[in-house]
């Protein structure tokens, strides 16, 4: 009976170690928030704002991503991407652009759900210039 207790944690040590080494990331984007802004006032629904630095360009790992944040089925949610190094907003509001003008060529995505419609848009304020930096 004694010696089964070291197998026992022998054993729950060697698959926990297994576990680590062989999983793999659910994203191969790195996502850094930057800034976060909630108005939750008990007479509207939710407002929620995201504002993430990524390292790469993948398109699929931001959508997924932003599916993942909170959000409430009467609230609104809106997830910004930021290219890493380039610049992105400390703070957000509830006033859009939702950030100071200036990030706006910086925005390489957003996410926005509002109920039940999810929208994710590549360069949102692309109309704004003439060309987003990439």
């Amino acid at each position: 009976m004694i010696i089964d207790i070291p197998i026992i944690i022998l054993v729950f040590v060697l698959i926990t170690f297994y576990n680590l080494a062989t999983r793999k990331e659910k994203y191969k984007t790195s996502f850094s928030r930057t800034a976060y802004f909630e108005k939750n006032i008990h007479i509207a629904p939710i407002v929620r704002l995201f504002s993430f630095s990524i390292n790469d360009l993948n398109w699929k790992d931001m959508e997924d991503f932003a599916t993942t944040r909170d959000s409430d089925p009467d609230g609104l949610t809106i997830v910004y991407f930021f290219r890493d190094g380039a610049y992105a907003p400390k703070t957000l509001s509830d006033r859009e652009p939702h950030f100071n003008p200036d990030f706006k060529e910086h925005c390489v995505a957003r996410f926005t759900n509002s109920g039940n419609q999810k929208i994710f848009e590549k360069y949102p304020f692309e109309g704004d210039k003439e060309k987003v930096k990439n």
